[in-house]
Parts: structure tokens; sequence; C-alpha cells
């Protein structure tokens, strides 16, 4: 059985390692892939530069210094999702501030048994209140049928849609939901 965990101001060298072997491991899933090229799209720099091992590593980095939900399975974390407190940014200003989704990754082994849903309802439904906003954001491409259904049940909306953003022919979408007044 998987269980759920929030962190907040940093994670520990085991989770670390762990979220960096799923990085690697999940990198050529996202679209474009993670850490290949200046930008996950054109108008975000959460990437760093050219598809190398250095620049996962800075994805990482980055990416670490963010807040987690993080699933395990016993000690072993198998999936987790990233979120930037605050956040504000021109493509979803009325939206804005909001806990961010930025990045997520389930272990391949662990897909299709709830562990994405269950780290997107904690982000929704278990922030402490001084992380508690009015609004939980994220983005993905067009083509992410399987975030974009989850995020669509759990009862995000389609708010910004920039075309050939992350390159010709694929869209970034970004998706919010309203949790408080």
């Amino acid at each position: 059985m998987t269980q759920i965990k929030l962190l907040f101001g940093g994670i520990g060298s085991d989770e670390r390692h762990t979220i960096e072997q799923l990085v690697e491991l999940c990198a050529t899933e996202f679209v474009p892939p993670l850490g290949s090229w200046g930008r996950s799209s054109k108008t975000e720099d959460l990437e760093d530069e050219a598809g190398s091992e250095s620049s996962l590593s800075a994805y990482v980095e980055k990416l670490c210094s963010q807040q987690f939900v993080l699933a395990y399975d016993s000690d072993t974390v198998v999936g987790y999702l990233s979120f930037r407190h605050g956040y504000a940014t021109d493509q979803i200003k009325e939206y804005s501030p909001s806990n961010y989704a930025a990045s997520m990754i389930v272990h391949p082994d662990y897909r299709r048994q709830g562990i994405a849903r269950s780290m997107y309802q904690s982000l929704l439904e278990d922030l402490p209140s001084e992380f508690a906003l009015p609004y939980v954001t994220t983005r993905t491409w067009a083509e992410n049928d399987a975030h974009i259904t989850l995020l669509k049940e759990l009862g995000f909306s389609l708010v910004t849609r920039i075309p050939d953003d992350r390159g010709p022919g694929v869209d970034t979408v970004y998706y919010a939901q309203q949790i408080s007044d």
C-alpha cells in the first residue's frame, strides 16, 4: 500500500537520490524531454541547457528547491509531485497566486494504481493553512491525454492554451482549479 507525504522546505538525500532516478528513468516521456533544451516551454524556465546528464542534474537541483508531495512504497519513493507555492505568471494571472504543480512522475511499475490522483488530492485537500491558496494550477502538453484526463476528473479546467509553445504543433495547456475564495 502506498503512503502519501507532504514535504516542505527541502527533501532529504535519500528522497533526492530517488527523485533523481525517477527523472532519469522518465525524462524522455515529457515533451520536450526533461533537460533537453533551455525551457520546458517557451514561456517558462525550469530546465537547463542541452540534453546532457549535467542538464538533468541541473533540472533536479532546481526541482529539489520546491515543495513536494511524495508517494512511498515502504521506505522507497515511487512517485513525486513538486509544487511551487505562491506561483504567478502572466499566462494564468487570473489564477494567481497559486500552488503550481510543476512536475510529477510515478515510477512505471506503480502507474495505474491511483498514485498520481492521490498526490494531486493531497495538494488540493491536505495542505496546512500556511500553504493554502485559492488556486492549484499546472501545465502540460496538449497531447498528454492521461494527465489531462486525470486533471479533468479532479475538477481542473483548461484556462490557457499556447499554440506551438513546445515546438511545431505542440501546444502548452494550463489547467486551474479554485479551491477557496
